[in-house]
Parts: C-alpha cells; sequence; structure tokens
C-alpha cells in the first residue's frame, strides 16, 4: 500500500531525474494558512509537501492563480486547496488530508490512506486514482483516467472523463445520472454486469458520458439514478401501489 514514504520516494525520484539542481522540496507544516502563488522557470519547479510526519497540526495551503510549481502533497491532517496555477508532476494525498480542487492544470493526483478529495474544476492530464480507504468526489473540470483501488471508493456526479474508468481491488465506484448504455445498449440502474466496454450517459450535473470502462477483482461500478428520477421512481411507485388497492 501507498505511503507517505512511498510519496517521498516518488518525489525524490522526480527532483534527480529534473535536469535542475536548484528545484527544492519545500515543507509547510506550521499549522496557519499559506497561499502559493510563486513560479519557477522550467526545471526549476519547487514540489511542497503539507505537514510531513506532522499528525494533528492541520496546516491550510491554497495554490492558485500565477503559481507553478513540481508537484504539491497533502499529509496527516493538512487541508490543500487548488484554486490555480499549474502543477508539474502528480500529487498525492494521504493519511486524514483533505484536497479540494476547484482550478489549475495538475499532473495527475493520487489519494491514499483516510484522505479526501473533492474534484470540482481543473485540468488532470493523467489519472485521477484513489488507494486504501481514500474517498473521492468528482462534479466538474476534466481528468485522463479515473481510477479506483484498495477499499475506496469514489462517487462520480459530474465532470469529463477523456480516457477510461478503471475500478480493481474491492473498490466501489458510483456513477450518478441517467440514460446509461454499454456498447449501445440501455441498461439498468445498479451494479454493472460487464467487466468492459464503453459506458455513456447523462452525469447529474448534464453532462455527457461516453468512456471506455473495465471491472478487476472485486471491484463494482454502481449505476445510480439522479435525485430527480429517485423522485419519479418513487411516485410512480406509489401510484402504482395505489393502482392496485383499488382494483
Amino acid at each position: 500500500m501507498f505511503n507517505r514514504f512511498t510519496i517521498s520516494a516518488l518525489m525524490m525520484v522526480v527532483l534527480l531525474c529534473w535536469p535542475c539542481a536548484e528545484a527544492a522540496i519545500i515543507d509547510i507544516n506550521d499549522g496557519g494558512f499559506h497561499e502559493i502563488d510563486w513560479s519557477k522557470p522550467v526545471g526549476y519547479e519547487d514540489s511542497v509537501r503539507v505537514d510531513w510526519g506532522r499528525p494533528g497540526v492541520g496546516t491550510s495551503v491554497k495554490v492558485v492563480s500565477g503559481a507553478r510549481i513540481g508537484s504539491i502533497d497533502g499529509l496527516e491532517d493538512s487541508s490543500v486547496t487548488i484554486e490555480g496555477g499549474e502543477i508539474i508532476f502528480p500529487s498525492g494525498f494521504d493519511n486524514r488530508s483533505t484536497g479540494t480542487i476547484v482550478g489549475g492544470v495538475m499532473g495527475g493526483i493520487m489519494g491514499l490512506g483516510d484522505s479526501r478529495i473533492t474534484f470540482k474544476g481543473g485540468q488532470i492530464n493523467g489519472s485521477l486514482m484513489s488507494s486504501g480507504n481514500c474517498e473521492v468526489i468528482v462534479e466538474g473540470g476534466t481528468v485522463g483516467e479515473l481510477t479506483s483501488n484498495g477499499e475506496s471508493r469514489v462517487n462520480v456526479y459530474g465532470g469529463q472523463i477523456s480516457w477510461q474508468i478503471h475500478a480493481t481491488q474491492n473498490s466501489s465506484m458510483f456513477i450518478y445520472g441517467t440514460d446509461f448504455t454499454i456498447d449501445g445498449l440501455s441498461v439498468g440502474y445498479g451494479p454493472i454486469s460487464a467487466m468492459s466496454g464503453t459506458l455513456s450517459g447523462i452525469l447529474y450535473s448534464g453532462e455527457a458520458l461516453n468512456v471506455s470502462f473495465d471491472i478487476i477483482e472485486n471491484a463494482s461500478i454502481m449505476l445510480i439514478p439522479e435525485p430527480a428520477t429517485v423522485l419519479l421512481l418513487g411516485i410512480g411507485a406509489v401510484l402504482l401501489r395505489g393502482i392496485r388497492r383499488h382494483r
């Protein structure tokens, strides 16, 4: 299982392979609020760790427009918000950290441990991946690939997924919307029985979904009706019971 040491090792590999020795790892762990708006030229981008090895501190960091950094990792009980800027390499969240993404361009996002990630906007060029007991909520934005591993749970209400959905191990993925089809054939709500194919439909946000998927091991992908549909189904069931009583 990935942990903060894995994240650190990956970060060090990135920095060692990156051609400039002036790129640095910056630790922010004082329990305060910090805004990242600095930028460095290509090859000089700093990477940031929030609350590395400091449980209970609860440092908050916001990445805003104009920032350009190598990566940012939220650890322990930290809170990271990404509103804008550019983050070159994949970033991670671990332990009990929370990540809220509403803008910006990122190389990728990885959720580990008991972290919670909410993706509302912005662009992830690579994967948004969850593992451990991580919970991910996708409401908007654009992501290349959506992947769930471990015991993680992913809820998809909106956004655009460019490449594929990949569910493996014991993870669960819940997709909210209407008019779902698999390989062009209409399917009902509930767990997807097919192990692979092309899933299409209209997400709760109103955005179209058309993406390949695969399910491996004990993972599951559930199709869930949007609230309005649930209400209509409920009204329909009540009316049907009333008709049967009067027969």
